[in-house]
């Protein structure tokens, strides 16, 4: 029986814990990559990142160019390595590994989580396959979306390889792994590509019945809830923000207009005014308002009045790109308006 001592380092905003054999293990037993060689974890990942834009350039190039956040690998800097160590006596196959997790500006940031103390398993039974629970006790611990960890890589064998004296590099992975991670990669794009194609390619009435099955969530706007603190705002944009995960751009403008009606309405009422129930309440009439009592400036007036026109036209467009940006400007004339004007 080998004995560890845990020592915590303090690796700026993670703690990083280090797992130390005090007695020399057995030949039969392996030992996991340590966050020693958090270098070498990057080379596995950068190969993964780089196999996948190859394939990238080749596979679903059409709808890349078209809706590039669905292929979430794409930008370095929106990705987080989490390198994981789970308990051999739960997770037998695949305990030690590498979750490339879709984080907006993480700039490739790495982080190294010991899974295991037995505190991580008081569930462990409620879960159908290891897989699931992987993912499961990242994302909590993380606290993000399961959804958000894009791809998981096994280093058991490389784990192994290091074991038997060969050196884990980059050239060295290339030789012995490439082709395997090409494929891996290839299955991911795949996915991603035919995700995204039946969100385009499906008849009127489909995203209704199914909406549940598809999620791309790249926005983050829960400085904008607190910051807003009204309840009504909070269920508005939340509806708003379920419709974008579901690539349901026309509602999800729709509602982003509501939502922004109820922020003009807020900004009127906490500056002392009053709107009754014979007030127009139409975006374009709120601006005027904001503009004439001087709450906003003449630039944010005509982003307003420019938000009502999108988001009345986004009902009249075709779906897919152009909706889609619509979005993110209604989002963006959202955050500016907050930021600027709500305290």
């Amino acid at each position: 029986m080998v004995n560890f001592r845990k020592t915590k380092i303090k690796n700026q905003k993670s703690e990083v814990i280090i797992v130390e054999k005090k007695a020399e293990a057995s030949s039969s037993e392996v030992k996991s990559i340590s966050p020693n060689d958090k270098d070498k974890v990057i080379d596995i990942s950068d190969i993964h990142i780089e196999a996948y834009n190859q394939q990238l350039k080749s596979v679903f190039i059409t709808t890349f160019e078209i809706n590039p956040q669905a292929f979430r690998l794409h930008d370095k800097n929106n990705i987080k390595l989490v390198h994981y160590n789970f308990n051999k006596k739960y997770i037998t196959n695949e305990w030690n590994g590498i979750s490339l997790i879709y984080e907006k500006d993480a700039n490739y940031k790495y982080e190294f989580i010991d899974f295991t103390s037995e505190d991580f398993y008081l569930n462990y039974g409620e879960y159908s396959y290891d897989e699931l629970f992987k993912k499961s006790t990242i994302a909590e611990h993380l606290n993000i979306q399961k959804n958000n960890i894009v791809y998981n890589i096994n280093i058991n064998s490389l784990i192994t390889m290091q074991e038997k004296g060969q050196p884990i590099f980059k050239e060295t992975l290339e030789k012995v792994f490439g082709s395997v991670f090409i494929e891996g990669m290839k299955d991911l794009i795949r996915d991603e590509g035919r995700h995204y194609q039946k969100h385009t390619n499906h008849p009127s009435g489909y995203y209704a019945k199914n909406a549940a099955r598809y999620s791309y969530s790249l926005l983050d706007l829960s400085p904008i809830i607190k910051k807003v603190d009204d309840e009504d705002f909070e269920y508005q944009l939340d509806q708003a923000i379920a419709a974008y995960d579901n690539s349901l751009y026309m509602a999800s403008c729709a509602t982003l207009g509501v939502c922004l009606e109820t922020v003009c309405k807020i900004m009127i009422t906490r500056s002392g005014g009053k709107i009754k129930d014979s007030d127009a309440t139409m975006l374009d009439r709120l601006a005027d308002r904001l503009r004439q009592e001087g709450l906003i400036s003449y630039k944010d007036k005509s982003r307003i009045d420019i938000s009502y026109k999108v988001r009345n036209l986004s009902s009249h467009t075709s779906p897919g790109k152009v909706t889609q940006n619509d979005c993110h400007f209604l989002i963006n004339t959202l955050q500016s308006l907050v930021e600027q004007y709500l305290d």
